[in-house]
């Protein structure tokens, strides 16, 4: 695999953390963030797949910090059982499991301890990350439900005025198929974005 390719998807990932959506950056975790009521819809659209690459890469990186965390665990462990096993069996040549595990937590009582706090804080971020980056799953659904609510109503009412300013007492109607094309294309952006993953 091309490395440069990699760095630069590592980056474009770091990088997606710091687009916003009506200014909130999305590495800040605001929940604001998830609700497509908030701001625009063609702008939740837009930074939809930057907040699935961005949380889906944090998520990655604690899966990977995690496994590296029980790896070196597993590697004191066997060498602490080995270290137990040989002083065990020094002072009782007869000395069962049981004894070599029993030597092993009092000779490594304060190691275990750290490595129990260091795993569960590792395992406490990862769903924390999980978490967050399954709402942002399913908002696609909800931008999706939301777009094909706007449209339902589009036919229903002909004169729905969508969006404008007021000059005086009238609304400025926005045309009606104009918008369509533009729920249509959310829509379609959004079915792509969900087979994609």
């Amino acid at each position: 695999m091309n490395d440069k390719v990699c760095v630069d998807i590592e980056k474009s990932c770091n990088d997606c953390g710091l687009k916003t959506i009506f200014g909130i950056p999305l590495e800040s975790a605001d929940p604001r963030l998830l609700d497509v009521r908030e701001a625009g819809l063609d702008e939740h659209v837009a930074l939809q797949p930057a907040a699935i690459a961005y949380f889906g890469a944090l998520k990655k990186q604690a899966i990977r910090e995690l496994d590296a965390l029980k790896r070196g665990y597993d590697r004191d462990s066997k060498r602490w059982y080995a270290l137990a096993k040989n002083k065990a069996k020094a002072n009782d040549p007869k000395a069962t499991v049981a004894d070599i595990e029993a030597q092993l937590i009092i000779d490594n009582e304060k190691a275990i301890e750290q490595w129990d706090d260091r795993i569960g804080a590792a395992q406490q971020q990862l769903d924390l990350i999980d978490v967050w980056y399954e709402a942002w799953k399913q908002k696609s659904f909800s931008i999706k439900e939301y777009a094909n609510l706007v449209e339902e109503e589009l036919y229903q009412n002909p004169h729905l005025v969508l969006s404008g300013k007021k000059d005086g007492d009238d609304q400025k109607k926005v045309d009606k198929s104009g918008d369509l094309d533009r729920i249509r294309s959310i829509i379609r952006r959004d079915r792509e974005n969900s087979e994609s993953e």
